[in-house]
């Protein structure tokens, strides 16, 4: 069954997956459009046959038409659509894996399409795809650095080359940069907004169980969550704990000595393996992965323990009686309650400040 915490994630999370999804479909027409831009500017500056502003290897033919235009599109699109609707039949956990797997598709595709987009597109990719969850700082580094890389790109490929053409595709690039910064940004805001939402919740609904299934004033569980969990959760052991005389303690102390008592008590009886609750006033119980026979000799110790610290810093002199039971299948509540209250009751008519344990065989 899932959490408040975590069906708001997955709603939080797949909402800001679909922003990216826009982007990248928005992308697809923006780049889609700047070829078609780049072929028919090509056209036009070819009638002048000025080499100078574009060079002799690109020619505005059908060729050109088609690979860059024509081929790109059949293949990116059906692609996005494909993924698109796998992403919304899948599972929340796929579906970063096919969120990731188109992006990487349609990068690749348009990166071998065309020499101009190899690095427009990976500038893309990667403010929206890696750096977003990072932060605004981190956007921003990014987006200089590629803005620089891409500049002496531009300066390699010149030299190579001379030609205006490559400063017009370094335009488009920048054009995609600041598109895919400002989209970065949007998308950093809305998932920092969504892990703020999460922890808030995440924090409030443990506050509201803690509330609901603990003790305020020892912190162990109480009554109510002991009911739920002496059935479904798994423990070899089950020690029924009353401290004897607490009322005479009260008197003569005060009830604040007699409030750090039983958080004393708490507190040592919560040791690894051990899940302490509060049954009553100053009955507690305790379900334990220890076998009955060890827990025995361990709870021994803790009573001689808790006595000593008890005289030494409350200056009270008190004990505690318990009754240990094995636990077996097929107890229900009530018969553990009876049985283990039982063999307390049987501690302290033998004298109280006693450990009783008495075998199931």
């Amino acid at each position: 069954m899932k959490t408040v915490e975590s069906s708001i994630y997955q709603t939080k999370i797949v909402s800001y997956m679909n922003t990216v999804w826009r982007g990248l479909y928005i992308t697809l027409f923006g780049v889609l459009a700047s070829e078609i831009i780049m072929f028919v500017g090509i056209q036009i500056i070819n009638i002048s046959n000025d080499d100078f502003f574009i060079p002799e290897r690109w020619i505005a033919d059908r060729t050109y038409f088609i690979r860059h235009i024509v081929l790109p599109t059949l293949i990116n699109f059906p692609t996005y659509i494909i993924f698109r609707s796998l992403y919304k039949r899948s599972s929340f956990d796929n579906k970063k894996l096919f969120f990731s797997i188109t992006f990487f598709i349609i990068t690749t595709v348009y990166a071998l399409g065309h020499w101009g987009f190899i690095y427009m597109s990976i500038i893309y990719v990667i403010p929206v795809l890696l750096v977003c969850p990072l932060g605004k700082k981190t956007i921003l580094y990014s987006f200089f650095i590629s803005i620089i890389l891409s500049g002496i790109y531009l300066l390699y490929q010149n030299k190579l080359d001379p030609s205006i053409y490559h400063a017009f595709v370094y335009l488009i690039s920048l054009g995609i940069m600041v598109i895919s910064f400002f989209l970065a940004m949007n998308i950093t805001v809305s998932f920092q907004t969504v892990i703020r939402e999460v922890e808030a919740v995440t924090k409030t609904n443990t506050e509201l169980s803690e509330k609901i299934t603990k003790d305020p004033l020892t912190g162990s569980y109480n009554k109510e969550q002991f009911i739920k969990d002496v059935t479904t959760i798994y423990h070899n052991s089950i020690a029924f704990i009353d401290l004897d005389a607490f009322k005479q303690v009260n008197d003569s102390c005060g009830h604040l000595v007699g409030d750090d008592i039983l958080k004393q008590l708490v507190a040592m009886l919560s040791i690894e393996r051990n899940r302490v609750y509060r049954f009553g006033g100053d009955e507690f119980v305790v379900l334990s992965l220890i076998p009955a026979e060890d827990f025995k000799m361990i709870l021994d110790l803790i009573r001689e323990d808790f006595s000593y610290i008890c005289q030494r810093r409350f200056g009270a002199e008190i004990s505690f009686s318990a009754g240990i039971i094995e636990s077996s299948r097929g107890q229900t509540y009530d018969d553990i309650v009876e049985r283990s209250d039982a063999l307390m009751y049987k501690a302290k008519s033998l004298g109280k400040n006693l450990v009783y344990f008495e075998s199931n065989t």
